[in-house]
């Protein structure tokens, strides 16, 4: 006699009432999850959106970066033959939805190496459960003057995940290739 691995019912098939009560349980829940998976899209696509009884917003986190009397987060200086500090103010933007961020501080110097620098905090965030508002930070970076060097400022929302550093009034000195 062989075997028969698949159950089958004693009175013969499954009657319609139960066939149809597992059916529309399955397209019930492929309808719902269509439904999350369109929303879910949709908040992530959209910046800001307004529904009829609320509002979604995703965090965005914008600063400007002054330096030398210049706004701009790209910055490049040829070699000039003199060494020199030169002074950023790097401001939170009032049109930013985070409550803070952090700026990426990429310089790319001669050799095409790319060296990132973290600032600290940015905008209104915690420090041992206490709430610290600081929205400007100025940080000093050297140039050699020997070799042209390209800054770029990047903000980002949030908070940097390693240790900052470069903090307010400090001192990033690249490091500089030599030929």
């Amino acid at each position: 006699m062989e075997e028969n691995n698949v159950y089958t019912p004693k009175h013969g098939k499954m009657s319609e009432k139960t066939f149809l009560k597992q059916m529309a349980l399955s397209i019930t829940v492929m309808v719902l999850c269509l439904a999350a998976m369109a929303v879910t899209a949709y908040a992530y696509f959209s910046h800001t959106e307004s529904l009829f009884f609320s509002t979604m917003r995703s965090a965005y986190f914008d600063a400007s970066v002054v330096g030398e009397g210049k706004t701009s987060s790209y910055f490049s200086f040829p070699a000039s033959g003199e060494p020199r500090e030169v002074e950023f103010t790097i401001k939170k933007i009032e049109q930013s939805t985070a409550n803070a961020g952090f700026c990426k501080i990429n310089i790319f110097t001669n050799s095409g190496a790319v060296q990132s620098f973290y600032t600290a905090p940015i905008g209104t965030y915690l420090v041992g459960g206490e709430q610290v508002t600081d929205n400007e930070l100025v940080i000093k970076i050297y140039i050699s003057g020997t070799k042209p060097v390209d800054i770029n400022f990047i903000p980002e929302w949030g908070s940097y995940s390693g240790i900052d550093t470069v903090s307010d009034n400090g001192t990033i000195t690249p490091i500089y290739a030599t030929e």
